[in-house]
């Protein structure tokens, strides 16, 4: 129901709804619809390069205080309407960005992105678009917070506190190992994208048996769909 009619879809409505201020939970019950329909890897195309679901999610995901700037080569490759907004949100005497607070929205967020690593087409478009120094950000922010809370004051104190253990941190490790420019485990991915790009357009043709075995291993295959709150 959701991603039927692409050109006038109504996930493509509720998409706005997912920075609406003043309304966690709604916020909250459109990136979960959003991360279930990530499930289908068949919409990952109109998600992508239709809805331009990606620009939403760094969105939600970025905060003015940035531990490494943006460079020119990340900027060149994102989203126009994102930079517009990025470059807006930095003006002089423009209320900042923060990140968003809500955890089972970050958590619905990342699991999507993650989702969206499933096929080589979906990986190489979020690494264009500089998806990674997003979830990078969200990561450290969130190993920061989590060493603040146990007295940490570096990361190495907070590795041997336990404090980067918990599964939002997880969820990011797993993104870069697939968006990541400089990982061994991109280097093991990337080795098997033409395979998998060779299986993908044998799937649209119809041949499903590559398309099942590589579904058994797919990024996100342990999330299980969820239900929106009210």
């Amino acid at each position: 129901l959701l991603t039927r009619a692409p050109r006038d879809s109504l996930l493509q409505r509720l998409l706005p709804q997912l920075h609406a201020p003043h309304a966690r939970a709604r916020r909250r019950g459109v990136a979960i619809a959003l991360r279930n329909c990530c499930f289908d890897k068949d919409a990952h195309y109109w998600l992508l390069d239709e809805l331009r679901v990606q620009a939403e999610l760094q969105w939600a995901l970025c905060d003015a205080r940035w531990e490494c700037p943006l460079t020119d080569e990340e900027r060149a490759g994102m989203d126009a309407r994102l930079l517009a907004r990025l470059d807006a949100s930095a003006a002089p005497g423009a209320a900042p960005k923060r990140r968003e607070r809500d955890e089972q929205l970050i958590a619905a967020a990342l699991d999507a992105l993650l989702l969206l690593c499933a096929t080589h087409r979906a990986r190489r478009a979020l690494r264009e678009q500089s998806v990674f120094p997003f979830v990078q950000e969200t990561d450290r922010a969130r190993r920061l917070a989590r060493g603040a809370d146990t007295g940490c004051k570096s990361e190495h104190e907070m590795k041997g506190a336990g404090a980067d253990a918990d599964e939002i941190t997880q969820t990011c490790e797993r993104i870069a190992n697939y968006l990541h420019p400089d990982r061994a485990e991109r280097a093991h991915a990337d080795a098997d994208d033409e395979e998998e790009a060779a299986a993908d357009d044998g799937a649209a043709d119809g041949d499903g048996d590559g398309d099942a075995d590589a579904a058994a291993e797919a990024p996100g295959s342990d999330i299980a769909p969820a239900t929106p709150e009210g």
